[in-house]
């Protein structure tokens, strides 16, 4: 092989490395073409290969290629605005219809990628923005990118910023229980997670004092569950409390309650008979300070405990001794010796011959 045709071949290579680097200058380019001339013209071959390089830009054909793009086809667009002129032109400002634009060099028209295309639009995800179709909203009828709306499980569209205020508005408006928070057009529910994500922080602030005032539980939830609302003078907090919770700390004021009675908590004594030892005159709750001493859940008569275990049985003239409890909770019994829940272990107490 003749060895000027490797050189011209490595010139080449160079030539392309050149206009292809940050680096580009003419001044290098015109020295690598000055090496390939003689050789070209030396060359034993008759078929001499036809170079062709174009400097300016294949559009506004200026010289300055210093933000250049280079087509597939090899030519070159001098910056990302002349790019996105050229396809605005083409197109005639519906981008759109960008696969009908191709290199305006005459003769060549070959196709420009998309992802060329975009390098004029600020990168892939702004381009792919234009290409989105318009829907209309639902509240604003205007039309919007698709990437501005919400779709709700019912298929209704709705603009993001239109979605968020319409929502906004019934809570200043103070609608705020569940049959407001529907889809505008055919009233089905909507998930209020879909709403609340899209409501500022003041905004579901303001969503979650009204919710948390007017809620009310299911009839489910009172089954598994005690509704507690604070008894507090203009505290509004409420919640659910497990039922075996003798006393609860309210989040708002700090209070602490018996979820039951909504009395302060009264751990090892039943709701009933806290209530009674409140309407009991001064010498009876002195006698009930006495650990000895306690009232019959069945007759409200009073009753020393002067030996024995904490069951009891009362010998009113209204029970007879048929009537049993406990002595340290007050727990009814139906049974002498019937277990149940009490606070205060069988082991503290003397135990009866019978149990």
């Amino acid at each position: 092989m003749d060895p000027s045709v490797i050189k011209i071949a490595m010139y080449i290579r160079q030539l392309n490395e050149i206009m292809d680097s940050k680096q580009y200058s003419k001044a290098k380019c015109k020295e690598v073409l000055d090496k390939i001339g003689p050789l070209l013209k030396n060359s034993q071959y008759q078929c001499i290969p036809k170079i062709i390089f174009n400097f300016d830009c294949a559009n506004c054909h200026t010289k300055d290629l210093k933000k250049r793009i280079k087509l597939t086809c090899n030519h070159f667009i001098c910056s990302p605005d002349c790019l996105k002129n050229l396809i605005e032109k083409i197109t005639n400002g519906n981008i759109k219809e960008w696969r009908t634009s191709g290199c305006p060099v005459e003769g060549c028209a070959k196709e420009i990628p998309k992802e060329i295309i975009a390098l004029g639009y600020g990168g892939p995800d702004e381009l792919d923005k234009l290409l989105e179709p318009l829907l209309q909203c639902g509240i604003c009828t205007m039309s919007k990118r698709a990437s501005e709306f919400i779709t709700l499980d019912c298929d209704h569209r709705y603009c993001e910023e239109c979605f968020r205020g319409y929502f906004a508005d019934l809570i200043t408006q103070g609608k705020t229980s569940r049959e407001h928070f529907v889809c505008p057009e055919c009233s089905d529910e909507i998930d209020m997670q879909i709403i609340t994500s899209r409501l500022s922080v003041e905004e579901r602030e303001k969503l979650e004092t009204y919710l948390l005032k007017n809620w009310q539980p299911s009839e489910e939830d009172k089954l598994n569950s005690i509704y507690f609302k604070c008894p507090t003078p203009n505290c509004t907090y409420s919640c659910l409390v497990p039922c075996n919770y003798e006393e609860v700390e309210c989040l708002a004021c700090a209070q602490k309650w018996c979820p039951r009675c909504q009395n302060p908590p009264h751990p090892q004594m039943t709701c009933e008979a806290y209530k009674e030892r409140l309407n009991m005159n001064d010498d009876i709750k002195a006698l009930m300070e006495n650990e000895n001493f306690t009232v019959c859940p069945w007759c409200q008569v009073l009753i020393e405990k002067n030996k024995g275990c904490k069951y009891m049985a009362c010998t009113s003239e209204k029970c007879k001794g048929k009537r049993y409890f406990c002595f340290d909770c007050r727990t009814k019994l139906l049974e002498r010796h019937q277990k149940h829940e009490c606070p205060t272990p069988d082991i503290l107490r003397n135990r009866c011959s019978v149990f």
